[in-house]
């Protein structure tokens, strides 16, 4: 009989608030832009070696999924960043 077990996403929420694919340093606003500029997962394991491209396909699984929640994280990322800069 096959037995067909569900994996978590892998990605990681690090201290620092940013949302990383699990065992890389590769945040999850980097493969959501790729993704969102019409990249496929085999390109953008090209351009990211340290995926996996079956994590890369459970990440846009996961972003397809969860579009709204994703996208208000990626607002926030944004709206820090822009406001560390101006700080600078």
């Amino acid at each position: 009989m096959l037995r067909f077990e569900a994996t978590p996403c892998p990605v990681v929420l690090g201290a620092d608030g940013a949302i990383r694919v699990r065992g890389t340093g590769v945040e999850l606003e980097l493969l959501v832009a790729a993704f969102d500029a019409g990249a496929t997962p085999e390109q953008i394991l090209h351009h990211r070696p340290a995926l996996s491209l079956a994590s890369i396909h459970a990440v846009i699984s996961y972003v397809l999924t969860q579009r709204e929640g994703v996208d208000r994280y990626l607002r926030q990322r944004a709206d820090v960043s822009r406001a560390v800069s101006a700080s600078v």
